[in-house]
C-alpha cells in the first residue's frame, strides 16, 4: 500500500490541534500543506497555517503522527477563526510518483461539547 498522508484536527480536553499522519505502508517524501485560510492559534500571535511543518516536511514514515498545538478551542471560536477548512496535501513515494489529497474539514462540529 502506497504512502497516504492525511490532515486533521483533533479535539482532546478543550484544546485544539492539527495532525498530519502518514496512514499509509509507504513512508513519504516531500510533504506539504496548503489551507485555503490562514490558522492563527495561542491567542491569535502566531499564524500556524504557515508553519515550516506545513511547506517542506522532507520525510513521513509510515504511522508516523505529527500532532500541532493550535489554541483553546473556546479561543479560536472566539476569536473568529475559520471553522469550515480546506486543504491540500501532497507528497511523493519512493519511486517519486506524486500524490494529493484534499480535504475539508468542519470543526464546528466540536462546538457545545461538554467534558467532565
Amino acid at each position: 500500500r502506497p504512502p497516504k498522508v492525511i490532515l486533521d484536527f483533533h479535539y482532546q480536553d478543550g484544546l485544539l490541534f492539527i495532525v498530519v499522519e502518514n496512514i499509509g505502508s509507504e513512508p513519504a517524501y516531500g510533504v506539504s500543506v496548503k489551507f485555503d485560510k490562514k490558522i492563527a492559534g495561542a491567542g491569535g500571535e502566531r499564524v500556524i497555517s504557515s508553519l515550516k511543518l506545513f511547506q517542506a516536511l522532507a520525510f513521513l514514515p509510515p504511522a508516523k503522527r505529527i500532532r500541532v498545538f493550535v489554541d483553546s478551542f473556546e479561543s479560536y471560536v472566539a476569536r473568529g477563526e475559520p471553522l469550515v477548512v480546506r486543504a491540500t496535501i501532497a507528497y511523493r513515494d519512493q519511486e517519486n510518483k506524486s500524490y494529493s489529497n484534499r480535504i475539508k474539514h468542519d470543526i464546528s462540529a466540536y462546538q457545545g461539547i461538554t467534558e467532565a
